[in-house]
């Protein structure tokens, strides 16, 4: 999609075998609408790289009900200033990428985008295998110039790294479910919200090879200041970390807590 493509509505394509982009935005474009799409054997179903070396932001994008699998990098990349937009309904189930050159991550923003907002939407299986001594591939992905990003009612499964790896400013995850990731949430920001999340049962699948651990909810930030609230931790192992904070000044309010795990994590009946 190039200059000019503005005001443009796509339904009911089915994609099988395509590169990086079944919709590739190239340009600046205002008012973008994607729905009713299917995919199969893909790299990358949305992707929003300029053309030339001007930015290409989206002002004003909505996906709706696009799903499939076999995708190699990832369900959407968006970036420069793209803001204003709603990804509903979606889903997407990666293939293992061999070795480090590929970064699997089933929903990414990037640059200066913002004032996006996911609900229901399902990210599965992005992973990175071999990768050396850190294995990547997320569920959704958003980096530090983001802000106001919103995550409801997503779920992220099997990512050989973060369900949810957040860096945006601000960041808002509302009953999230990220289950069988090495790290299920990964915060990074300085301010975040989640409210009613759920982690269950993070799995490290690099254990042999990386130089890292797994945890349910990870804080990344050295003055993080996180609210989270009615968490739901379900932890079938007694090794797991249920909390990793990286730094000492960082301060997590919790606010409500059920935890489901084995009678080993509970510690001594002296103890208790």
């Amino acid at each position: 999609l190039e200059r000019n493509a503005d005001h443009l509505h796509f339904s009911h394509f089915a994609f099988t075998r395509i590169g990086n982009g079944c919709f590739h935005a190239a340009a600046p474009l205002r008012n973008l609408t994607i729905e009713d799409c299917t995919f199969e054997d893909i790299y990358r179903f949305v992707e929003n790289t300029a053309s030339d070396e001007n930015a290409a932001e989206i002002r004003g994008f909505a996906i709706r009900r696009c799903s499939g699998r076999g995708v190699e990098r990832g369900f959407l990349r968006i970036r420069y200033a793209a803001n204003h937009g709603v990804i509903e309904d979606c889903s997407a189930v990666g293939v293992p990428a061999e070795g480090d050159e590929v970064l699997p991550a089933g929903c990414a923003l990037d640059d200066r985008a913002h004032d996006i907002i996911y609900r229901r939407c399902v990210m599965e299986n992005f992973q990175q295998w071999r990768a050396g001594d850190y294995w990547n591939g997320d569920g959704f992905s958003d980096e530090p110039d983001n802000r106001a990003i919103v995550y409801e009612d997503c779920i992220a499964r099997g990512s050989t790294d973060g369900g949810f790896d957040c860096k945006s400013r601000d960041v808002v995850l509302r009953r999230c479910v990220a289950e069988d990731n090495k790290r299920n949430f990964r915060i990074w920001s300085g301010h975040a919200l989640m409210q009613d999340c759920v982690s269950r049962s993070p799995n490290f699948r690099g254990a042999a090879e990386e130089e890292t651990s797994p945890c349910h909810i990870w804080i990344g930030d050295e003055h993080a200041r996180i609210l989270i609230e009615r968490l739901t931790i379900d932890e079938p192992s007694a090794e797991t970390a249920l909390f990793e904070i990286d730094y000492e000044g960082a301060r997590i309010d919790v606010q409500g807590l059920n935890v489901q795990a084995p009678r080993e994590n509970w510690g001594d009946d002296a103890e208790q």
